[in-house]
């Protein structure tokens, strides 16, 4: 995540920036990338991924890096119970992970991405983050 809020995330992107290679497609939709933004934010896959979660829970839509990280920053500040909190927190950082480690799958293993894993990939972190952070079993089933 760290890498993530500096824009040091090796992307194509990235790697033209540096290399100045013009052979640029996200590993998501394939289409032509302009920024880290697109990869979790604007590619179809992930507007369709965080469309989903927010409606499934109570997070606002947000729409840039700059957006995620407002809002991670709200919910850290939040007066609410924090194992809630923590667990909005988790929501977010828990869907960037899964955007990144399904756009992984697809440009190295050569895989379909489907909204529905990442879903899936989402909750499981979550699931496991709010073991560690009560210390009990079956937190969220």
């Amino acid at each position: 995540m760290w890498l993530l809020a500096h824009e040091r995330l090796l992307t194509k992107v990235y790697h033209a920036k540096w290399k100045g290679d013009s052979s640029l497609s996200c590993g998501l939709c394939g289409e032509a990338p302009k920024s880290l933004d697109h990869l979790f934010y604007h590619c179809r896959i992930a507007v369709t991924f965080w469309r989903d979660v927010c409606a499934a829970t109570t997070l606002a839509p947000f729409h840039s890096l700059h957006e995620m990280w407002e809002a991670s920053e709200e919910l850290g500040g939040r007066a609410a119970p924090s194992n809630a909190r923590d667990i909005a927190l988790s929501i977010i950082l828990a869907g960037a992970w899964a955007i990144w480690h399904m756009r992984n799958d697809a440009v190295f293993k050569n895989t379909w991405i489907y909204t529905e894993n990442m879903w899936d990939f989402t909750t499981l972190l979550v699931r496991d983050w709010a073991r560690e952070l009560t210390g009990a079993e079956g937190v969220i089933s």
